[in-house]
């Protein structure tokens, strides 16, 4: 990759609807894997506002609840809570994506995004979303104040609102985006919820033990989400989170098992840092 290349893994919650003569067809037991076939299906990224606010719910009380313990045990990493981020972005005639923050002139940002590969997941299952994990090369555009603004396109632009919750090599990002017409008027909104590893070098160059955890750990919290997002399976997310909390032994057996959410609530710095490790 190019010095101004970054790479991204990003898993997003979402609907297929999956097209044979313009009509939609789902013929498959559930879960399959989506081939690689551009044009055969669409994903509809996004989620309803109400899952998307327990979900969003849930890590604000993670993140609390973390803060108590790391005052008794002060070797627990955090989990970060970004401020509340909102921003316009605007796409340019050869594919930049420039991001402002509100009422800015010039963006904070100017990046494109390389599709690799999409690996994609459909459920088949009444109240459950389907999966979409994509491999993304993100690369920034170097001098952003000496940027052609002039190839920017008309209208079209996105209205974002974003949460973001940080634990070490993962990121949850909630977000409500509103797209804007040719009016200049907002269309109601969206809720998209991301989970992404904001730091692939330190999967990367950690030991394959370690690697294959971190990993591990990844798709299990994408479980989470897709669990947590469906109306059957929020009450049971909820005690699992509670009892997880309030019983070592309930905790340590949880171990083998699916974990909710940030997942690795066990992991300390000292046991991070072993040598081997």
């Amino acid at each position: 990759m190019k010095k101004n290349e970054t790479l991204e893994i990003e898993a997003k919650l979402g609907m297929f609807e999956i097209y044979q003569d313009k009509q939609a067809f789902f013929s498959t037991p559930s879960p399959i894997i989506l081939p690689e076939l551009r044009g055969a299906y669409r994903f509809n990224n996004g989620v309803t506002e109400e899952q998307f606010m327990t979900l969003k719910s849930l890590l604000f009380v993670e993140s609390e609840k973390r803060e108590i313990e790391r005052k008794k045990n002060d070797t627990l990493y955090p989990i970060e809570r970004a401020p509340v981020k909102e921003t316009i972005d605007r796409r340019t005639t050869d594919g930049w994506r420039c991001s402002f923050l509100k009422d800015a002139e010039i963006p904070f940002e100017i990046l494109k995004k390389t599709n690799k590969k999409h690996f994609n997941y459909k459920r088949n299952t009444p109240g459950e979303y389907d999966l979409r994990i994509s491999v993304n090369i993100e690369e920034k555009y170097p001098d952003v104040e000496n940027f052609d603004f002039s190839k920017i396109k008309a209208g079209g632009a996105r209205h974002k609102k974003r949460w973001s919750y940080k634990f070490r090599f993962l990121t949850f990002d909630f977000t409500q985006t509103q797209n804007e017409t040719t009016a200049g008027d907002l269309e109601l909104p969206t809720y998209e919820i991301e989970l992404e590893i904001s730091d692939p070098d330190m999967v990367k160059n950690c030991h394959h033990e370690r690697q294959r955890d971190y990993l591990q750990r990844f798709y299990a919290n994408i479980e989470s989400l897709l669990k947590g997002a469906s109306p059957f399976g929020q009450e049971a997310l909820f005690y699992e989170m509670t009892k997880l909390r309030q019983d070592e032994a309930f905790a340590l057996e949880f171990e083998s098992k699916e974990r909710p959410l940030i997942g690795d609530y066990l992991a300390e710095k000292s046991l991070e840092d072993r040598p081997g490790i």
